[in-house]
């Protein structure tokens, strides 16, 4: 029975919100940012911008899910455009099911209206929370964390969903790996699939249209706060390769590097012996740029439409990837390979996707279900990496947290959701604005714009300072528009000075990759500036 919902928003209030504008509804004429879309000239605005009514209507559960979502997102609803809020709805067919997927731009609240539903998602650490959802019921799933939903009943399940953006994103499992023309060649390096299960996934899926704490760490008292806290040695040492993917990563996150929290930066080194491999992986809380110190890597990323951006990196390139996207790096070379990463978040959290799948005890019928894959080959996997198999009969037992009701949200297999936009590479022909560039047609755009090779050139040091710097910001790099973050080169002959300087816009990591420097810093009070 479909019961009558009331919704209750908690509007949060920040001391940096500007109260002029009450509202952005969305222009829909121009093309969308990476903050959304421009608004709308509030003489045009209407009361029916702020009301949608497509939510009431079923969707089309007539394809090889059974499964269909309506979205109220800001290209359907432009009224969220800004707000931070949207809506979808959900309709299940009997076996019906939303496969495995993230959603790079938002968290996401679920409420089952009809019916029985299945829900899940993995965390980081590959714990696995699984519930079966009756009406009423609601589940939470983190923002870009891998989860799924599976009509769990004998009738048509019908639920609504809420997200904390007005355009989350999308990026379905399945459809990212199997669904364009990432070879799978690297695909079997990447997930450790079988090369006849990609092709055949690849073969099932390619005519298939697919749609388009948190806050860190309390801070330490100021009292106890050294110069040590800000310095981090251990990227100098190199990782332990001695493991199935032949890597070794060595992160310099906040739980390792206190001067970090609260920043928005962080780094990490990674060695690669030869065939060494970085799996398939995204990081739902940073966009990344990796800079290759030693060796050949070959990079890429998936975006949301399934387009996938590849390209092989020698010597001083770098490559960026954005927040929330699947992608992997391998050691081409016939030698060892190191590279150093950058991550616009000082924890930007990580989500390996074989782990995710295989090395735990979220059921292998589910997993077979959500993500198309064969039972033997599931069975396979969890055998390798140290998952288990659970009985559908235990299946109820496992842990999650039930919300009360308060409103939901979801994404679309419709043909009509717009995705959010995975990146915003930067259009040099327009001005640039104090949010950044506009955007490139994304038509045009080519995975040379998310590489950048002039970082392995050395800088011109006959100066009065003795210093050569050599950016790689948005107006060197395009696709650094719009990610929060960017890299730069700093050559220092002997006796070479940074004078004291400032950044507005930034925090600052160096890395010291020769040489010896002496850095610091000037806190804005007394007793730190005496300190340090």
């Amino acid at each position: 029975m479909i019961f009558s919902i009331f919704f209750t928003f908690l509007l949060l209030l920040s001391s940096s919100h500007a109260s002029v504008q009450d509202f952005c509804v969305a222009d829909l004429t121009a093309p969308e940012g990476p903050a959304g879309y421009s608004c709308k000239k509030p003489a045009k605005v209407t009361v029916d911008d702020f009301v949608f009514s497509g939510l009431g209507i079923a969707g089309n559960t007539t394809n090889i899910i059974k499964a269909a979502v309506t979205p109220a997102f800001a290209a359907q609803f432009p009224g969220v455009n800004g707000l931070g809020i949207s809506l979808a709805r959900l309709d299940l067919a009997v076996d019906g099911v939303i496969p495995f997927h993230t959603h790079p731009g938002a968290s996401e609240v679920l409420i089952v209206v009809e019916g029985t539903i299945c829900a899940g998602f993995v965390s980081s650490d590959n714990t696995v929370y699984l519930q079966t959802l009756e009406t009423g019921d609601s589940m939470v799933f983190p923002q870009g964390l891998l989860h799924f939903q599976v009509n769990g009943g004998d009738t048509p399940a019908l639920a609504f969903v809420s997200f904390s953006s007005a355009s989350p994103g999308l990026q379905i499992l399945d459809f990212a790996l199997f669904k364009n023309d990432l070879p799978t060649s690297l695909i079997a390096q990447t997930t450790f699939l079988d090369v006849a299960q990609i092709k055949k996934l690849k073969g099932v899926l390619g005519d298939y249209t697919a749609p388009q704490g948190p806050a860190g760490y309390s801070c330490k008292d100021p009292a106890n706060v050294t110069v040590d806290d800000f310095v981090y040695s251990a990227l100098g040492v190199p990782g332990n390769t001695s493991n199935m993917i032949k890597t070794g990563i060595t992160t310099a996150f906040s739980p390792q590097f206190p001067g970090l929290n609260g920043l928005g930066v962080a780094l990490a080194r990674a060695d690669l012996a030869v065939g060494g491999v970085v799996p398939m992986h995204t990081h739902h809380g940073a966009s990344e740029i990796v800079l290759i110190i030693e060796g050949t890597i070959t990079a890429g990323f998936i975006s949301s439409d399934n387009e996938v951006y590849v390209k092989t990196l020698k010597k001083g390139d770098i490559m960026v990837f954005p927040q929330g996207l699947l992608h992997f790096q391998v050691n081409v070379g016939d030698t060892p390979a190191l590279e150093f990463v950058s991550f616009s978040s000082d924890n930007p959290g990580l989500q390996i996707l074989y782990t995710a799948l295989f090395q735990n005890d979220l059921p292998t019928d589910l997993i077979a279900r959500s993500t198309f894959l064969d039972t033997a080959e599931i069975k396979k996997l969890k055998a390798l990496l140290g998952g288990s198999y659970i009985p559908d009969e235990e299946i109820h037992s496992k842990v999650m947290m039930i919300f009360p009701i308060f409103f939901i949200s979801f994404f679309t297999f419709s043909s009509s959701y717009a995705a959010v936009q995975d990146f915003c590479v930067a259009d040099y022909s327009a001005p640039q604005s104090p949010a950044g560039y506009s955007c490139k047609n994304p038509s045009n755009v080519t995975v040379d714009d998310f590489v950048y090779s002039g970082l392995g050139v050395a800088g011109n040091t006959s100066n009065a300072n003795k210093i050569g710097i050599t950016p790689a910001f948005a107006g060197q790099f395009p696709s650094l528009n719009g990610l929060g973050l960017s890299l730069l080169r700093e050559d220092l002959e002997v006796g070479g000075i940074c004078p004291l300087h400032l950044h507005r816009g930034a925090s600052e990591i160096i890395h010291v990759v020769k040489g010896t420097i002496i850095a610091g810093f000037i806190a804005t009070d007394t007793q730190s500036i005496q300190k340090l």
